[in-house]
């Protein structure tokens, strides 16, 4: 019976003494204890049911500390333990102790990778992953034949027909139904992103990697290319299509769109994969690859079957066949095997740490970055102090660039973990950049003595020797680390640079690299090598190594570019031509393969084949200004700003009469003239000429320095003149850096003659849009006010002139029509109190090409819809804000997120320009926690959906720019709110002020006028609005005061309540003050209020830091004196504590312009309601009448009514309207604040 029980328990306890050694190795990790790790983990690699989870965490470990051997070996124990090792290949890569980065291999790495392509079992993505790998190390050896084998084999889809590229600003493009995909027969024409007729075209020859970089063949940074081939079955077969790429794609088979994936990836062979049809005979495959400031997208195709092997059998080809059209069922996607796995292995040990590592490793190896980082999250929740954990999180928020969330990781674990290799690096690096070289180099020393020299601490010490300019020591540390490393590209470049710099000796520097070439073949160094033989003037051997890289890499054009520009420096016409042609065989619409063609055609001399080809250019790229000059001269035509209108500035100076107004201004403009030339293909330049006089002290402080406004990303500044002109006729040239200017010698009398232009480029869909304003009058005079448009003649354009009638003189030149808009002396605009913008006063000009504001809307859904998708980071938000099992209202969800973002993302200003008008990602400004208002707007937006309520960007331009700033469509919005509709409500809602509350605005923001952006194309209001939302929260300022007489002073009890967006500025002023602090700013604030002294006993303030509609305060006050004496009568002015309106504010007898009432008034509602008692024995004796007036929708009444003899009460209510008042009305309007000025300075009496 003993016996029995001995093994019962044993049966049950041995598992747990098993698990004990691991799970007390991943205690010691969580502590950083890494020598007790390492002792737990050698005792569970004796445990069969760990042995294998104990060897992957040993590699983990010993990768952390530096011990790749050590690593390599636990890797072979892990590999040993395990029944199925393919899952945790995926993962674990990239380890030296695995498959190791790309480039030479080590002969166990080697030996791995030819164990894989043999195995009969292994998966296919490591087949070709580990072709693709010893493609590399071929390329390192110089074997180049092996190389292109090993690639090749990697895919049976070689040969492909391309488009592109079309618009995909903010990844826009994704969704659109662009050409190719309905047209895949030669001879289509398709629009690119410029507009410009293209086509399929098949390149000559093809790279050879494996992979299809679409770059070399499409050869921009941005845009959506189209790629097709033909594939030829031997008979109907079941296949899976399986995908790898960098960038966003779609792919149909047969017209069958059977994978799309919008977000940016950047994954492995296979990642995607999905079931499909091929039918016998031929079958059309289609590829988009969409992709943003990329500067390699590429894919890899293969039809494998269920084993993941290439389909035997299949053939590609270029060339167009028809094809029938697939009707087969859409299969789903198959999963992709090593994240699956791990995802159950957690569910099935949600403890075990290690399967956290490794799934976060499998989806940061394909950039799902944000399933990466929940991942690691949730392990950093169970360790929080583990510092491989902790890297791992770094290795992510590295490829995100959460910097702020990145500093935060590595101060951590600095400061948890301070003895690990990791934090020696990061003291390192902060003390080279604080230049603390000292120490710098004690830190690179105890990691010496730690952990030993490695390859790492080699490079440390050269940085730090350089930048002490130790050069001695840097080059015996540079020699040292090449010859114990004499494989690494680094120390090569180490080796070489102190030859070529600091010995002066290039062939020896050549002789370095040729060196290392034969050890370790690497593009960079031999590219490096052929342009240092140019530069020597060795072009033989330059020319050789082209001609072999050429050879070795077929298709890639870089190597046919510099061949080309060889030829044509050296004026061999023939043979450049045949490079230009092979460029334009592999590349036909690149402009800049054009412009090659264009250049070697004028060398020889074939002006006519030269105006063909740079015609191409600015068809395929409407940005070079160059060409466009060039094919002017060609055609023998002037520079098209010789057709704008001709000034002479020095005669305009000379002829200038007006008559000296120095006491009425302080300058005045000669010459205001805006002149642009919008040409054909896009892209406009526009000149601006200013020529003034200044006539006093302040005109020269208004004009000694300037600076010149523009887009410095979209558009280039160019000043032709700016400079000081004396009245003798001398003239002195301003200082200039970047867009300012200073004007030196600047003297009373002396005129500024300032001739700039702004060029700007066009990008993506609003590239041949146009749109401007341009105001006649300005606050000074002006003696010629000119507009000039230059444009196509057949140019579709609407023009609007505001305040004034004023037709276009237009003449046909050439191509063109060139509209002028001229007025002449034009007198200055009277400043007044409170007028509105000078667009809404002025004599203005609008012009676009922009016929619908719903086109402005469509562009900016379609750049801002992808920015606002509810990925994982977003979805989390979510969940945390509205956990399961509670339940929420609409509304309780849109306050909710709003106070989710006011209290978590900071606002950041940032002008928003039109390059600027792109939000980022929503989950971005979840990572930063920063954002300006479209970024803030954006998040909301994407919250707000993904809780189920509806939501819209509203782009504005606020209420200081005018109400007559967008007569015509254009993109001049300075603002985004959002709006969200909550059940029945709809709110307009502003994230950028963390003490508004829920549902109110800023003043700025009412009356602005807004358009509604759609959401996916539809769901929102047409056209533009004044903004004045209905259910917006009221503005108002309520007293409830009561005012006890006691001799001469005056004793008040104050109740305050402040709503809407008046509430904010309390919350401003006060929630961070201590209570003596704010004792102190209302004592300042009451006093400025009174004449007489003020004491103020108390104030106390309602929750200041709740976003509360209502905000409330109560404060006691005395002051003194203020009761009047008149023999026996006693009096007082009520003293009303918000002021309404005062007289001196609109002082001017009559006006020219409308009230800007919004600038001056933020209240929509006043409500003082107070109660003054006198002193005992006294009684009222002379109460002012009631009044009750109105104005324009402003409703005033002040009433008194006597309470007893000894007590009054003083109602005063005033409902506001900021509308803008005319001037017509000015006179009523003053008679109206007169009569309220006069009722609230009248007295109350008493005896």
């Amino acid at each position: 019976m003993r016996v029995l029980l001995f093994i019962v328990l044993s049966l049950f306890c041995t598992p747990t003494l098993f698990a004990d050694n691991y799970q007390k190795a991943w205690d010691a990790l969580a502590k950083n204890d890494r020598t007790a790790a390492r002792e737990f983990l050698e005792k569970a690699l004796n445990e069969p049911e760990h042995a294998a989870d104990a060897a992957l965490t040993l590699v983990l470990l010993e990768t952390f500390d530096g011990n790749e051997k050590v690593a390599a070996d636990a890797w072979q124990k892990a590999l040993a333990a395990l029944k199925d090792p393919y899952p945790y290949y995926f993962p674990l890569w990239f380890h030296d102790a695995v498959a190791g980065d790309y480039g030479q291999k080590n002969t166990r790495q080697e030996k791995m990778l030819e164990k894989l392509i043999d195995d009969p079992n292994c998966p296919g993505i490591y087949k070709a992953a580990a072709q693709y790998a010893m493609g590399h190390h071929y390329l390192s050896e110089s074997k180049f034949k092996d190389m292109r084998a090993a690639w090749n084999s990697t895919t049976n889809m070689t040969q492909w027909q391309f488009a592109g590229p079309f618009d995909n600003l903010s990844g826009s493009g994704f969704d659109k139904n662009y050409g190719p995909i309905a047209h895949p027969e030669p001879g289509a024409v398709f629009k690119s992103t410029y507009d410009a007729d293209i086509q399929w075209f098949k390149p000559e020859t093809y790279v050879v990697e494996g992979w299809i970089p679409t770059i070399y063949y499409v050869r921009y940074s941005t845009g959506v290319v189209f790629a097709q081939t033909f594939v030829t079955a031997p008979s109907d077969m079941d296949a899976v299509l399986a995908l790898g790429f960098t960038g966003n794609i779609r792919v149909w088979v047969n017209d069958q769109l059977l994978i799309s994936e919008q977000e940016y990836l950047k994954t492995e062979y296979d990642v995607f994969k999905t079931k499909c049809r091929l039918q016998k005979g031929n079958n059309r495959v289609l590829v988009q690859i969409g992709f943003e400031d990329q500067d390699y997208p590429n894919f890899n195709l293969r039809f494998i079957d269920e084993r993941s092997n290439l389909i035997p059998g299949l053939t590609s080809s270029a060339v167009y066949t028809p094809y029938t059209k697939g009707t087969a069922k859409k299969e789903p996607m198959i999963p992709f095997f090593p994240e699956t796995f791990f995802e159950q292995k957690i569910k099935n040990e949600p403890d075990n740490l290690l399967n956290y590592m490794l799934l976060a490793k499998t989806y940061l190896r394909s950039n799902k970055n944000q399933e990466a980082n929940s991942v690691i999250l949730k392990a950093l929740e169970k360790a929080p102090d583990n510092s491989i954990l902790h890297m791992e999180y770094i290795s992510i928020l590295s490829q995100t660039e959460n910097r702020t969330e990145l500093t935060r990781e590595l101060q951590h674990v600095k400061e948890t973990d301070p003895n690990c290799p990791a934090s020696y690096v990061i003291r390192f690096q902060e003390n080279m950049k604080s230049e603390q070289y000292d120490a710098a180099e004690k830190e690179a020393s105890e990691y010496e003595r730690t952990f030993g020299f490695d390859e790492n601490l080699y490079e440390d010490y050269i940085k730090l020797y350089i930048a002490q300019e130790k050069l001695k020591e840097a080059v015996t540390t540079i020699q040292d680390a090449s010859e114990a490393y004499p494989n690494s590209a680094y120390f090569n470049e180490m080796m070489h640079n102190v030859a070529l710099r600091l010995r002066k000796d290039p062939q020896g520097a050549n002789r370095i690299n040729e060196q290392f070439l034969k050890r370790n073949f690497g593009i960079p160094t031999a590219r490096q090598l052929i342009q240092e033989y140019f530069e020597i003037g060795q072009n033989d051997k330059a020319v050789r190594m082209l001609l072999d890289l050429n050879e070795q890499f077929p298709g890639n054009v870089i190597y046919l570019e510099q061949l080309y520009n060889y030829y044509y420096s050296k004026k061999d016409n023939k043979k450049a031509g045949q490079y230009v042609a092979m460029l334009l065989a592999q590349a036909p619409f690149h402009a800049s393969y054009h412009e090659y063609a264009a250049r070697l055609h004028e060398q020889s001399g074939n002006n006519e084949s030269a105006l063909a080809s740079f015609q191409k250019v600015l068809k395929y790229n409407p940005n070079d200004f160059d060409v466009r000059r060039r094919i002017r001269e060609l055609e023998n035509r002037t520079n098209l700003n010789t057709l704008l209108p001709q000034n002479d500035p020095y005669e305009l100076i000379k002829k200038s009469k007006l008559q000296d107004k120095s006491r009425e201004f302080d300058w005045y403009y000669i010459l205001d003239e805006r002149a642009t030339i919008l040409y054909p293909e896009g892209c406009s330049e526009t000149y601006y000429t200013i020529v003034l006089k200044v006539l006093n002290e302040k005109g020269i402080d208004d004009w000694k320095e300037a600076t010149l406004g523009y887009n410095q990303y979209r558009q280039r500044l160019i000043v032709e003149k700016a400079e000081v002109v004396k009245p003798g006729g001398s003239k002195f040239s301003a200082e200039q850096n970047g867009n300012e200017l200073v004007f030196t010698n600047l003297e009373k009398g002396d005129a500024v003659y300032l001739r700039y232009r702004i060029v700007s480029y066009a990008y993506g869909r609003m590239a041949r849009e146009f749109w401007d304003t341009y105001a006649f009058n300005a606050f000074v005079p002006t003696g010629i006010s000119r507009y000039v448009l230059l444009c196509p003649k057949n140019l579709d354009f609407d023009s609007k002139i505001v305040h004034t009638e004023l037709k276009p003189a237009v003449q046909e030149v050439e191509d063109f029509k060139v509209y002028t808009w001229e007025t002449l002396n034009e007198p200055a605009l009277k400043e007044e109190s409170f007028m509105p913008p000078r667009f809404d006063v002025s004599r203005s000009l609008n012009v676009s090409t922009l016929h619908d504001w719903k086109e402005v809307a469509d562009w900016y859904s379609d750049l801002s819809t992808l920015q606002s998708k509810q990925d994982q980071e977003v979805q989390q938000a979510v969940k945390n804000l509205f956990p399961q099992g509670k339940t929420f209202s609409p509304e309780e969800k849109a306050r909710s997120i709003y106070a989710f973002i006011l209290k978590n993302i900071r606002y950041s200003s940032v002008s928003f320009r039109q390059s600027a008008f792109m939000p980022q990602k929503a989950s971005s400004v979840l990572q930063t926690k920063l954002g300006d208002c479209k970024d803030l707007s954006t998040l909301y937006a994407a919250m707000a959906r993904e809780a189920g309520l509806e939501a819209n960007l509203v782009l504005l331009n606020t209420r200081e720019n005018g109400e007559e700033s967008l007569n015509l469509p254009s993109v001049d919005f300075n603002h985004c709110i959002v709006k969200v509709k909550a059940g029945s409500q709809v709110w307009h809602l502003e994230l950028t002020d963390s003490n508004l509350p829920f549902g109110s605005l800023p003043n700025g923001d009412i009356g602005g006028l807004a358009l509604e952006i759609p959401y996916n194309g539809a769901g929102a209001a047409a056209g533009i609005f004044k903004l004045n939302p209905k259910n917006r929260s009221v503005d108002y300022r309520h007293q409830q005061v009561q005012i006890d007489i006691k001799n001469r002073d005056l004793s008040i009890v104050n109740h305050a309540t402040l709503g809407g967006a008046i509430s904010r500025n309390l919350r401003d002023d006060y929630a961070n003050l201590s209570k003596e602090e704010q004792l102190e700013n209302m004592q300042r604030l009451i006093g400025k209020r009174f004449s007489n002294p003020v004491t103020l006993k108390n104030v106390a303030f309602g929750a200041l830091d709740q976003l509360q509609d209502t905000l409330q305060y109560h404060m006691q006050y005395n002051v003194r004196n203020e009761i009047i004496e008149i023999g026996e009568l006693k009096t007082f002015r009520v003293p009303f504590y918000y002021t309404f309106i005062k007289s001196d504010v609109f002082q001017e007898e009559t006006r020219n312009f409308p009230i800007n009432y919004g600038a001056y008034e933020d209240a929509d509602d006043y409500l003082e309601d107070i109660t003054v008692n006198l002193p005992q024995g006294k009684q009222l004796s002379d109460i002012p009448k009631d009044l009750v007036l109105g104005f324009g929708g402003i409703e005033y009444s002040l009433t008194y009514k006597k309470l007893s003899a000894t007590s009054l009460q003083i109602i005063r209510r005033i409902k506001v309207n900021r509308n803008n008042i005319p001037a017509s009305e000015y006179a009523a309007f003053r008679a109206f604040v007169d009569e309220v000025v006069n009722a609230e300075n009248r007295y109350v009496a008493y005896k």
